[in-house]
């Protein structure tokens, strides 16, 4: 700081010095803090000055050390103490001689924030800097973070401890960590627990009796690996994995926001989400039909179908502000893909650079511009080419005999029809409303894509055009004409199922632009991370296709095999929900603020080998379920070694006691009171009804109560984890709730049916159904 007072005595100067030598180690709050308020703090108002290139007074302030060692004046940071602190005292205008940022003083909360980080002790991420670069420049920390390396192929390490298990690799680079920390494996499950774990891991419910009975008399040395392919082969698995998919592509049958209109069309995308995870797609596959399946294989409606991922986003149909709607969809749709994905944060960067990933805000910008030209679609249906041509041919021998009819039916309803078009269309700015009246052909693509908003609200209006509320003498005329159809009703086709699907909106693409205080671009090409690759993406438009595409190729980029995020990705997301925390935890989150990986080997060598097995989610389950990691027991209290040094169980020196999340345990109470409906796929149903959780409505704003009070997602965002509280109110739900109480009448029936059954039968029974076990000799008294 440049008039920094140069009173301070030698004795002062020592004193920071000794501080240094006692600076805390960052706990996981004091990072985060750190990272989201003070670095950006520095980085924006000091490192001009007290920077690595330039040190006025000569104080730098680009590292702590640097900061506690001080300039001409003194330390400038001295943890937990305010008042030896001569940043506080400069950032305060306290003294005139004495103040910085010599131009303008900082925000009241921004002072406010440099004193909590001082009084928490000035923590300071080990090894990392404040550094100032110029746009698009990224450092050599940033370019080391470990995310952005390219995907190596590690040789699993040799093992010390001959009695170690060991079943397959996983169990190499598992051991190897606990061996480094003096640890050791937990011993091996039974066969109930073994059985409870797989059955709810990959199915969702818990194994029936016989099931259970049968399992544990299998003496085969492969039972394990049996079961397994066992579970994965029913059609059960799909509709398990796939909810997990829903979690993430934030799958709702609502529009959101205070209208929350019901999508009576988006279930078959549900369903293509469970067929895909049966068939075992492999991921790459499944990737680009969601990101691009309109451009793949248009004429496939089990392809088409997957381009619903893009209509996921919440949606205000009757806002009157259609420019904005069409631009967040755009913004949603971006952010989404990037975290589930990439595991990035790209929305971060779409006012400024990222404050602490290597994300320009021009990379915001290039992905953003990959999407820029979709447009929903209510017109495409979900048929083959020869149902369309079969669907046409017999709707055109209905029209021609109904002719007379329905030009009388032209008469009455046109007009009141653009009557009603023309009233709603009055709500909306008078630039929207010109370019809305343009011939189709004059319009522009933006034009287009706005235009299509409007279109919803006035089809809402006319589809609320009922003949109860028209004129007496219209209501006749009506009536009587409707008559005239009935003859030919057995000729008229049934319609086609809607195709709830998005497309681009034509050859043409309308700008991607974006705006900040140093930075105007008017029309951003796509492209991808510029730290990985800062060319514009080479866009090839398909044949014979009315689309750019432009999503095709980001797919193509997503699912290289090289692709050092995406691969690790989705790897990590799947040990994530087999033990209930990642290799990263942060399993969205890659960037500086999210956690490095446990054991970064074994991810990298799941990643390349999940790959080189054909992408198959299927292999990725039974490598992971056959180790002898996830096959111990969760039943081992901690040691103390273990309780020191890892009371969270990174290291895995047991498996992780886990708890049902909502849908689980609603299926699992359906299950046991015998009430399961056994039907798949097709509408959803309202959750009171016997359905599996997949295939229930899900409503964002009016979530059912059972499934809202454990925690399941409402579907507004992406969830990578689910939350998982503990109140007094589940419990309170599960005693006395009316859902849950029908529930347990109906397994009593089911138990009492036999009047045979004697009461130690019966009990054991009930027992075996909840627990999966059989119970002790106490617990059955």
């Amino acid at each position: 700081m440049t008039r920094m007072k140069h009173s301070l005595s030698l004795l002062a100067l020592l004193a920071s010095a000794s501080t240094a030598l006692s600076a805390p180690k960052p706990d996981a709050e004091g990072t985060k803090f750190f990272e989201m308020k003070i670095r950006p703090l520095l980085s924006d108002q000091c490192m001009k000055c007290h920077g690595e290139k330039k040190q006025k007074g000569g104080l730098r302030l680009d590292s702590l050390e640097a900061s506690m060692q001080g300039g001409d004046g003194g330390a400038a940071v001295t943890p937990g103490d305010l008042d030896a602190s001569l940043l506080i005292k400069a950032i305060s205008y306290t003294d005139s001689d004495l103040q910085m940022p010599p131009d303008n003083k900082l925000e009241p909360a921004q002072i406010a924030d440099l004193e909590k980080w001082i009084k928490m002790g000035a923590p300071w991420p080990q090894g990392t800097g404040v550094v100032m670069k110029k746009p698009g420049e990224f450092s050599t920390e940033e370019r080391a973070w470990w995310a952005f390396q390219p995907l190596t192929h590690p040789k699993p390490p040799a093992i010390q401890n001959p009695k170690s298990k060991i079943q397959n690799p996983v169990d190499q680079f598992v051991l190897a960590k606990l061996e480094t920390e003096k640890l050791d494996q937990a011993a091996m499950t039974d066969r109930y627990e073994f059985a409870r774990r797989a059955y709810f891991d990959l199915i969702g419910l818990p194994p029936t009796t016989e099931e259970l009975e049968r399992f544990a008399k299998d003496q085969r040395p492969d039972a394990n690996a049996k079961l397994i392919d066992e579970l994965l082969e029913s059609p059960r698995y799909g509709e398990r994995w796939a909810q997990h998919w829903l979690d993430l592509v934030r799958y709702a049958e609502s529009d959101g926001y205070k209208q929350d209109s019901y999508r009576p069309d988006a279930w078959p995308y549900r369903d293509y989400v469970v067929r895909s995870f049966n068939a075992d797609k492999p991921y790459d596959q499944f990737v680009r039909e969601q990101l691009a399946g309109d451009e793949l294989n248009p004429d496939d409606p089990n392809v088409l179908i997957a381009t619903s991922y893009l209509r996921n986003p919440i949606y205000e149909y009757n806002s009157a502000d259609t420019e904005s709607q069409r631009q967040n969809i755009i913004n949603e749709i971006s952010d989404t893909s990037g975290e589930l994905f990439l595991g990035l944060s790209f929305g971060c960067a779409r006012c400024h650079d990222h404050k602490f990933d290597p994300i320009l805000q021009k990379d915001c910008y290039r992905l953003q511009a990959f999407f820029t030209p979709v447009i929903w679609r209510e017109d495409m249906k979900l048929a083959t080419p020869e149902q369309k041509r079969t669907y046409e041919e017999e709707m055109k021998r209905w029209e021609e005999a109904t002719a007379g009819p329905r030009a009388k039916l032209d008469a009455l309803m046109k007009p009141k029809i653009k009557s009603s078009q023309k009233n709603t269309a009055k709500r909306f700015p008078q630039p929207v409303q010109d370019f809305y009246w343009k011939p189709e052909q004059d319009k522009t693509p933006l034009e287009k894509q706005v235009s299509y908003f409007v279109q919803r609200q006035l089809d809402e209006k006319v589809d609320a055009l009922k003949p109860e509320k028209f004129k007496p003498e219209e209501k006749a005329a009506y009536e009587a004409i409707m008559k005239e159809f009935a003859p030919y009703e057995a000729m008229k086709p049934a319609p086609l199922p809607v195709a709830f699907v998005a497309t681009d909106v034509g050859r043409d693409v309308p700008p991607t632009s974006y705006k900040s205080r140093k930075v105007t671009a008017d029309d951003v090409k796509p492209g991808f991370l510029s730290i990985l690759d800062p060319t514009d993406a080479k866009i090839t438009p398909p044949e014979k296709l009315n689309s750019t595409g432009r999503r095709t190729a980001l797919a193509n980029w997503i699912t290289r095999p090289d692709n050092q995020l995406s691969t690790r990705v989705i790897v990590n997301r799947v040990w994530q929900y087999h033990f209930g925390r990642g290799l990263v935890a942060t399993t969205s989150d890659f960037g500086k603020l999210g956690e490095k990986p446990s054991h970064p080997e074994l991810l990298d060598w799941l990643a390349t080998e999940f790959v080189k097995n054909g992408w198959s989610i299927k292999w990725l389950h039974r490598t992971i379920m056959n180790s002898a990691t996830y096959q111990q027991t969760a039943r081992r209290q901690p040691p103390q070694v273990a309780l020191l040094k890892d009371p969270e169980n990174r290291w895995l020196w047991r498996m992780n006691p886990r708890r049902l999340d909502s849908d689980q345990a609603r299926d699992a109470l359906l299950t046991i009171s015998g009430e399961m409906s056994p039907d798949a796929g097709g509408p959803s149903a309202d959750a009171t009804r016997g359905r599996r959780t997949v295939y229930t409505k899900k409503i964002r704003n009016s979530q059912d109560e059972f499934l809202h009070s454990f925690d399941a997602p409402p579907g507004y965002a992406s969830v990578a984890k689910r939350d998982e509280t503990t109140t007094a109110l589940q419990s309170l739900l599960m005693m006395n709730g009316d859902w849950p109480l029908q529930r347990a009448r109906a397994m009593a029936n089911r138990l009492l049916k036999d009047p045979a059954a004697k009461p130690d039968d019966v009990a054991r029974k009930a027992f075996e159904l909840v627990y999966s076990r059989p119970p002790t000799p106490r617990e059955l008294s």
